[in-house]
């Protein structure tokens, strides 16, 4: 202790381990409050969204499905879907509407006049096979033959299934193909 003119002049003490471990303690308690309100505050209402089509890497080969359809057919209209989408779904209709990810639809419509069904059949079925569809005919009722039906097993999510059949039912010269695939993660459907 130093004295000047008779008053006590003290030099200020140096910082204990104790006080800096105090700061620290505070510090840490800090950071761990804000990143707690981050999460409560940003991260937890966002709705989980595992799943989907990311890249639109499956609907891209979906669609090239539809090229199956021979080159010989005429009036042919192809319709594809947006690829799947995330849906909020409507809480309003309660069960009837789910959060989650929308299926894809695609369909195609053509006409092949003066060609038979087995012929347009094992040429579709040939460009499918070439695409990584495998044929798995499906019964259709009682009485009825069974309804050409593939499938094609993409590297995420469920099979997808392609049918093929003449659109009007008994024709053979119109056909009507129709694709669907259900993306992994939480099925959603979209308000009634």
């Amino acid at each position: 202790m130093a004295t000047q003119g008779g008053d006590d002049i003290r030099e200020p003490e140096a910082d204990t381990f104790s006080d800096v471990r105090v700061r620290v303690v505070l510090l840490v308690g800090v950071a761990a409050l804000v990143l707690l309100v981050v999460i409560l505050v940003v991260i937890l209402p966002t709705p989980f969204r595992a799943g989907g089509d990311p890249g639109n890497a499956t609907y891209a080969r979906l669609r090239l499905a539809t090229r199956a359809i021979p080159s010989t057919a005429v009036n042919v209209h192809r319709e594809a879907a947006e690829p799947t989408g995330w849906t909020a779904g409507c809480p309003e209709f309660g069960s009837a509407s789910h959060v989650g990810w929308t299926r894809v639809y695609l369909s195609a419509t053509f006409d092949e006049p003066g060609v038979t069904t087995s012929q347009v059949l094992d040429e579709v079925g040939a460009a499918l096979t070439h695409q990584g569809w495998i044929r798995h005919d499906e019964p259709t009722g009682p009485g009825r033959g069974p309804s050409p039906h593939w499938t094609l097993r993409p590297r995420r999510g469920r099979t997808a299934d392609l049918f093929l059949f003449p659109a009007n039912g008994s024709s053979e010269s119109n056909w009507f193909m129709g694709v669907s695939w259900q993306p992994p993660g939480p099925i959603g459907t979209n308000c009634p």
